[in-house]
C-alpha cells in the first residue's frame, strides 16, 4: 500500500514539475476582424501629381508633385462586418474604427482605433500595414464608379477669388480585403507623426510649363505592443 502511495505521489510531483517547466500559454488576440471590410475617407484621396493644363492660364506652373506637401487632414471610418472576439458573448460581432490620415492615392498614413484599440498605419500602393495595438496587412482598392484619384484643375465655372477648381472630389470609398488583429496589449501606445524631406521644395519654370515639387513624406508610427495573456 505504501509503495502504491509513493508511486502515486511521485507521478503527481512529476506532473506538477512538467507543468511548471513547460511553455507558457501563448498570448491571444483580443479580436480578429476580416476577411472583408470597407474604408471611407473624407475628403477623398487624389493622386499626388496635380495637372493644370486644362484652361488654367493664371497658374505659374502646370504640374505639381505634391507628396508631403500641405497635406489635408482627412478622417476615415473603417468597418468590418465580422470581428471574432476572444472573451465576448456573442463571439462574432461587427467592428468599426475611425481616425485621421494624410496623404494621397498610392501613399497615405494615419492613426486611429479599431474596436477601441489604437493603431497607426501606412498605405503604400494598395497595401495597408497596421502597427500598434492592431497589426496586420490588408489591401485597399477604390470602389469602382464611386470617385476617382484623378487630380486636375481647370477654370472655375462661377466667379470667385480662386480661379481654379478641382475636377474631381477624389476617391472616398475603398474595399478592404484581409484580416487585422487587435492584440491584448499591456502597454499604452501613442502615435508619432514625422515628416521626412530628403530635398527642399523647389519650383522649375520652363515656359509655358513648370514643375513645383515637395517631396516630403509624412508617416505616423506607433511602438510595438506587449501582449498579455487573456
Amino acid at each position: 500500500m505504501r509503495k502504491r502511495i509513493s508511486l502515486l505521489l511521485a507521478a503527481v510531483l512529476a506532473g506538477t514539475t512538467f507543468s511548471l517547466l513547460g511553455p507558457a500559454s501563448p498570448a491571444s488576440a483580443a479580436v480578429t476582424c476580416g476577411p472583408a471590410g470597407t474604408l471611407r475617407v473624407t475628403p477623398g484621396l487624389l493622386h499626388p501629381v496635380l495637372l493644370g493644363f486644362f484652361g488654367a492660364p493664371a497658374k505659374d506652373h502646370d504640374i505639381d508633385v505634391l507628396v508631403g506637401g500641405p497635406n489635408v487632414v482627412r478622417t476615415f471610418t473603417l468597418t468590418f462586418a465580422t470581428c471574432v472576439h476572444a472573451k465576448i458573448t456573442p463571439l462574432v460581432l461587427p467592428g468599426t474604427g475611425n481616425g485621421v490620415l494624410k496623404g494621397y492615392c498610392g501613399f497615405a498614413t494615419g492613426t486611429g482605433t479599431l474596436k477601441g484599440q489604437p493603431f497607426s498605419f501606412t498605405i503604400v500602393g494598395n497595401t495597408l500595414t497596421a502597427t500598434g495595438h492592431v497589426v496586420g496587412k490588408v489591401t485597399v482598392n477604390p470602389v469602382p464608379l464611386t470617385g476617382s484619384c484623378l487630380h486636375v484643375e481647370g477654370p472655375q465655372t462661377v466667379t470667385g477669388s480662386n480661379p481654379f477648381r478641382l475636377a474631381t472630389g477624389g476617391a472616398t470609398d475603398f474595399v478592404v480585403t484581409g484580416t487585422l488583429v487587435g492584440l491584448n496589449c499591456a502597454n499604452a501606445l501613442g502615435a508619432t507623426e514625422t515628416l521626412n524631406r530628403p530635398i527642399p521644395q523647389f519650383l522649375v519654370l520652363l515656359p509655358p510649363f513648370g514643375v513645383h515639387a515637395d517631396l516630403g513624406v509624412h508617416t505616423y508610427t506607433m511602438g510595438p505592443c506587449a501582449p498579455q495573456l487573456l
